[in-house]
Parts: structure tokens; sequence; C-alpha cells
């Protein structure tokens, strides 16, 4: 307490400031040679070519500030940039530092919110070591809330194929009832036209075109071996329309996106199994895809008869299937994902016993 009376303000600013100063220096001391200039290169803002508005676009930001923002919008294109991203942050190999995991977890998310404050021109104006630890615990945030973007926005995509195929199923099954409807009626018309004795059989046939078109009777031949196939009673069916969609990103998302599977996990031999067939591009589709890892709902329209009558996995609906079942074993703790806040496994939530202690 000081001689004044007041409140011992001094004594836990300055520890509050030592402590903050061992981990700059801490950080900063467990660099590898390149990494310092790594960093400070992260803080450069790039010269823009000639005619180009410096003012604007990514010439007016650095590589570090490319990293804070986040799409506004959902959409393939939006989720490659986030995956290209995650490569970049990792490609520089300071996110994962082992020196990050000695700092506890309240001084580094204090020191990334710094980073995703200040920008480049105040940051450089700190010292060397404040700056270095600020960044690598910036990188170690990025890294995380990058990963946690990357698998929500894949959930609302497929989400949407998902909304779609059930208003695609909705549209069908109202134009059964219409089917229906105009089935009656036509064959009114034509038990009309065949019980007419005044109409010769040569001429029955002129007779029936002449009032009902061929293609009215087309649309509902089509209707009528749609009615005979039935119901399947779910949209799942439906959603390898929207196959074209998915693999805009599904390739990408699958490969570089750091999933955690338990050991033997069905649905890890099926991941690892696109994985392989993504890579080697003459490689085809087989029938050895696992299928284990399906929900019953599922396998009914995944697994399908070929022309021999043999029982295979479509492709069309087997990737739509693997990335809903993905998102559904996420949300369920089955499957986490590393360098995540909100999918990572349980254990990686807590706070190791000896930084408790020390922090006690």
């Amino acid at each position: 307490m000081s001689d004044r009376g007041g409140p011992p303000y001094d004594v836990i600013g300055t520890a509050l400031e030592t402590a903050l100063e061992n981990a700059y220096i801490q950080l900063s001391n467990t660099l590898a040679p390149g990494q310092a200039e790594a960093i400070e290169a992260l803080l450069v803002i790039a010269t823009p070519p000639e005619g180009d508005d410096a003012n604007d676009g990514p010439w007016s930001r650095s590589r570090l500030e490319l990293f804070k923002a986040m799409p506004r919008k959902e959409s393939p294109e939006a989720l490659l940039a986030l995956l290209d991203r995650l490569s970049q942050i990792g490609s520089l190999r300071l996110s994962g530092l082992s020196a990050l995991t000695e700092v506890h977890p309240a001084t580094r998310r204090m020191l990334a919110n710094w980073g995703y404050r200040y920008n480049v021109w105040k940051l450089r104006r700190f010292a060397s070591a404040k700056r270095i630890a600020i960044v690598l615990c910036f990188l170690h945030a990025a890294r995380a809330e990058t990963t946690d973007a990357i698998v929500e926005m894949q959930d609302k995509l497929i989400t949407a194929v998902h909304s779609k195929a059930r208003q695609r199923y909705e549209d069908l099954l109202r134009a059964t009832e219409e089917a229906r409807s105009r089935a009656v009626e036509i064959l009114e018309e034509l038990g009309t036209v065949v019980l007419d004795d005044s109409i010769p059989d040569s001429e029955l046939r002129t007779a029936i075109f002449a009032r009902l078109a061929s293609d009215d009777i087309g649309k509902l031949v089509e209707g009528c071996r749609t009615l005979r196939a039935g119901n399947e009673g779910s949209h799942l069916g439906l959603v390898h329309h929207w196959y074209g969609y998915t693999r805009k990103y599904s390739p990408v998302f699958i490969e570089r996106t750091p999933f955690q599977f338990a050991e033997q996990s069905p649905i890890g031999r099926a991941v690892l199994y696109m994985k392989e067939l993504n890579r080697d591009q003459q490689r085809k589709f087989t029938p050895e895809a696992p299928i284990d890892f399906l929900p019953r709902r599922w396998v009914k329209h995944v697994v399908r008869k070929d022309s021999s009558g043999a029982l295979v996995a479509s492709r069309p609906h087997y990737e739509p299937a693997l990335l809903t079942t993905l998102n559904e074993r996420l949300k369920s703790g089955d499957v986490t994902v590393s360098h995540s806040r909100r999918w990572s496994d349980f254990e990686e939530y807590l706070i190791p016993r000896p930084m408790v202690i020390f922090a006690s």
C-alpha cells in the first residue's frame, strides 16, 4: 500500500506490467531463426501496382489485417477463402508454438484482443518483444476463429441445401396431388371418347387427340409413374440435385479442415476415403466406399442397385450425406476439430494444473 493511504493500485499495476513483460520475453525468446522476420513481414503494407488505387483493396492493408475480416455472406467461394486463410496461417508456423501454451489463457486472450484492436501503425510503435507477443497471440486466436468460421459456414451451406430439397419435395407433393386430379379428368375424357359408338375404331386415336393434346397425355403418364413409385416420405433423396453446388467446396473442406476422429471411427474412414479419392483424379468412386457411418434414414438413398442388381453407393448422394453427418457428429461431440474453440476436444478447454496453481 502506498504511503498516501490510497488503494494499492501501484503495486497491482506494477505486478501486471511485470507479468506482461515476462510473457513478452518468454514468447519472443522462443522464436526460431527467421520467425521474427516473418512476423515483421506481416506488418508491411504492400506497394500497389502502378495504376491501382492505394487507398482501396488489399493494397491498403497488411497481411495481418487480412486475417481479421470475416465474410459477410455464406457461399462456396467465401468458404474456400476461409480455408485458404487457415492454410496461410498454418504455413507461417507461428500460431502453434509450444510457448503459447505456457502463457495463461487470459493473458493470451488479452494480447490477441490487442492484435485485433490495434492497426499496423500502432503495433509498430511497440517494443519488438511486445509486438511479437501480440502478433503470436493474435495468430493463435485467428487460427481458432477461422477454424470455427469454416465449420459454421459449412453447416449453413449444407443446411441451405436441405432447405431447398425440402421445398422441392413439397412442390413435388403438390404436383402429385394435381396429377391425381388431372388423371381423373383425363380418364373421364378418354372414357367418353372410347365409349362413343358413333366414333369408328379406326378414328378413335384421332378423336382422342382432337380432345386431348398429346403433350398433356404425356405429362399425365409421367405423373402416373411418379405416383406408382410412391412417396418416400423424405427430402433426402433430392439433395443430389445440389451435388454440383457442394462439390465446389467439399474437396478442399474435407482435405484442409483438421477433423479429429476416434480410433477406428466409421466416419473417419469415410473422410479418409474421400480425401484419397479427391487427391487421385484418375481414381473412380467404387463400391468399397465406407457406408457404415450412414444413419439409417440415409441408407436407402445412398445405397442403390445398379443395372446388374448389385448394391452400390451413389456418389451424388454419398457426399451430401457425409457432409451432413459430419455436422451432426460435430454437434454431438463425437467428432472434434483441432485448434478450434467451439469444436475442440473437451480436455483442451481445461487449464493445465501447474497453470491453475500459478494463477491462484
